[in-house]
């Protein structure tokens, strides 16, 4: 394919992105290495990806947050780098209308795979009921990757395959896809793809906005603190925006119920007046709510929060305690509490910290360090990276010169709390409950 002579032609790129097959198609590659040859009539396929990201930058595309400069990552990150390091990770995502945050994720996951090398990396790729151009960004973050030495595997759909979500089967249908991009990490295929015995790491990554120091810091935590679970902490609406999988090690809720309710019922969407106080996390966890607004990462009973590392462990072979009989490798999966098997009582992401916790692996942690949001302006009003130009909603700033932080050790609690809240159905409206944590 030959690619536009200058950044002018992609005043439009659109116009110029390479078309993908017809849906459904496969992309998949299983070498590790660089390619050696390029042809004068080619930009390398960094090139291209970088020149398209710079076109949707622009205000009438997708314009992407101002990041820290790839060169500027070793500071912090230097345990991270190719030299430094040789932990693999199998990188997961479900996509679905993605085209508004691709953009970003090429831009920013070439230089988190640049920085720590390409050959460590397996990324999977399930995508499923796209209607907007999707797959055609996924043939330009394919080209990035061959690029860097990366196998990979995209599974496209586009609007072949749409998601099917009728009849409270939404968290049936989101435990399938995501086990559906898990499926080479559970069958060994990208183990051996790699020439590995097994992977260091899952990174599984949402839909959202982000720089790559956010992604460096969950990984470079997960290795610090020898975590079993390690979340970002993403933002929405100026509170933390997955509440109903987080829950503090207490088992409490990030927020006060009735606080939550008063700001969204004072705060209609689509409201342009004055903005009502905004409710503070964690007022019920007094120690937790110290080490959020310092920004320490913080043990909690469960996360998702927008990003995760996990330990694959978990995925392919038992892990039990002493007293716990739960061998059998965790999937994801919808509550088995309810009266039907197809229920949307708890997040399958909830869930899957339960059977962490259930095999011994309960060192779940929160890096509020690592603050995403799920589009520009919620990015840039919470980032951690030392590039916001306003103040914190909630008054958590980044404290540069300490360095305390770097160095802190999270002291482990190695049993869940007995009971947590929960909000069935993701009802926030009704009273929360609270329950043995393990009853779904």
């Amino acid at each position: 394919m030959e690619l536009p002579s200058s950044s002018r032609s992609l005043k439009d790129p659109w116009k110029t992105l390479p078309e993908a097959p017809a849906t459904p198609f496969v992309l998949a590659r299983n070498d590790t290495s660089p390619p050696t040859f390029r042809s004068s009539k080619f930009r390398s396929s960094a090139s291209l990806a970088q020149s398209y990201v710079a076109a949707f930058d622009s205000s009438s595309f997708f314009p992407s947050p101002s990041c820290v400069p790839a060169s500027r990552l070793s500071k912090r990150f230097a345990s991270l780098s190719n030299s430094n390091t040789n932990r693999t990770i199998y990188l997961a995502l479900n996509l679905i209308d993605a085209e508004a945050i691709l953009p970003n994720f090429i831009n920013e996951i070439h230089k988190v795979v640049a920085f720590m090398g390409g050959h460590r990396f397996y990324f999977s790729v399930w995508e499923n009921g796209s209607k907007d151009r999707t797959p055609k960004l996924l043939m330009l973050l394919e080209k990035t990757l061959i690029d860097l030495g990366v196998s990979y595997k995209f599974i496209v759909h586009g609007s072949s395959k749409p998601p099917n979500k009728e009849g409270s089967r939404r968290i049936v249908e989101l435990a399938r896809v995501r086990n559906d991009a898990l499926e080479e990490l559970y069958n060994g295929v990208a183990a051996a793809k790699m020439g590995i015995k097994a992977f260091d790491m899952v990174l599984f990554m949402n839909d959202i906005i982000w720089c790559a120091s956010d992604m460096l810091e969950i990984i470079n935590e997960h290795m610090h603190q020898g975590a079993d679970f390690t979340c970002a902490t993403d933002w929405g609406g100026r509170v933390v925006y997955d509440r109903w999988v987080a829950r503090t090690i207490n088992g409490h809720p990030f927020y006060t119920q009735a606080h939550l309710l008063d700001y969204f019922n004072d705060r209609p969407w689509g409201h342009d007046g004055p903005m009502p106080p905004y409710p503070e996390p964690l007022l019920d966890d007094p120690s937790s709510r110290e080490l959020f607004i310092n920004l320490k990462p913080l043990q909690v009973f469960s996360c998702w929060n927008g990003a995760v590392v996990m330990n694959p462990k978990a995925f392919v072979q038992g892990n039990p305690l002493d007293n716990i009989h739960e061998v059998k490798p965790v999937r994801f999966r919808a509550a088995k509490n309810d009266v039907s098997e197809v229920t949307e009582k708890a997040s399958e992401c909830f869930l899957v910290c339960v059977d962490f916790w259930k095999r011994g692996l309960g060192k779940i942690m929160l890096v509020p360090r690592a603050s995403v949001g799920y589009d520009l302006r919620q990015y840039n009003e919470v980032r951690q990276d030392g590039r916001r130009t306003s103040k914190h909603p909630v008054g958590i700033e980044v404290k540069t010169t300490n360095r305390d932080n770097d160095k802190f050790l999270i002291q482990w609690r190695t049993n869940p709390p007995k009971e947590v809240a929960y909000h069935d159905h993701a009802w926030w409206h009704e009273k929360e409950r609270w329950g043995p944590w393990d009853e779904a």
